[in-house]
């Protein structure tokens, strides 16, 4: 493994996971205009903001050192799709920023710290696997993309909000997609890879089902959307993020 990469997963694993969330970029400033939303659905929001965040900035590092690793013999794409990737967590970064400061604060720390302590855990000196996590993480998160915007829930009622999570999924469906192949050229089998999505996804659906009564809040039935992370968990590797 190159220094880039080693580099790469110290940061995850003392850094990175806490900076999704400690930045001086989710300071709310106070001339932003609060969302068209009911006070108890934004709040629910505001508290679900640390899970939908999760992963966004640390996919940007994980993306980034890839590039160098992959062998040379491998699609000479791959390489461009993982900056364009790397770009688009970027992006997304700045878009729930924005989102962030047109909340309330969270009621409470619970939900960073969980997911800082999930993040941790994905964190591993095999970049092939990490990025079959990684890859694993956002196939799930677009499960709850899906399953927040469907018609009826609080966010599918504002418009720029739904778009804006409807954007966000197209672009990690494609970044699905793109770390598995990445993976295998790392080394990863599909074995390891079915494995490694099974162990993820189970455990992102633990995050999810702490924060239920948010959740309900904007109107997700959370049994719906366990359901979908379940079949994310067991389909083929063959097909894909869904």
């Amino acid at each position: 493994m190159s220094s880039v990469a080693t580099d790469v997963v110290k940061a995850n694993r003392s850094g990175f996971a806490g900076a999704c969330f400690a930045s001086r970029r989710w300071q709310i400033p106070e001339s932003r205009s609060m969302l068209a939303m009911p006070p108890a659905a934004a709040q629910a929001l505001a508290d679900l903001m640390p899970l939908l965040l999760c992963g966004e900035e640390s996919a940007e590092f994980v993306f980034a050192a890839a590039v160098p690793e992959l062998p040379k013999r491998v699609d000479p794409v791959l390489p461009i799709e993982l900056a364009r990737i790397a770009d688009d967590e970027r992006r997304h970064g700045m878009y729930l920023s924005a989102l962030r400061s047109r909340l309330p604060p969270p009621a409470d720390r619970g939900a960073t710290r969980q997911a800082t302590r999930f993040l941790r855990k994905l964190a591993t000196t095999d970049l092939g696997v990490h990025l079959a996590r990684v890859a694993a993480l956002d196939a799930s998160f677009c499960q709850v993309l899906a399953e927040i915007c469907r018609p009826g829930t609080e966010i599918a009622a504002v418009p720029e909000l739904a778009e804006l999570f409807r954007r966000i999924r197209s672009d990690e469906g494609r970044h699905v997609r793109v770390s598995r192949r990445c993976a295998a050229a790392l080394g990863v089998t599909a074995q390891t890879e079915h494995a490694e999505r099974s162990w993820v996804v189970r455990e992102f659906a633990a995050l999810m089902t702490a924060a239920t009564p948010a959740f309900a809040a904007v109107g997700v039935d959370m049994q719906r959307l366990l359901d979908r992370l379940e079949r994310t968990s067991t389909r083929s590797a063959a097909r894909g993020s869904g």
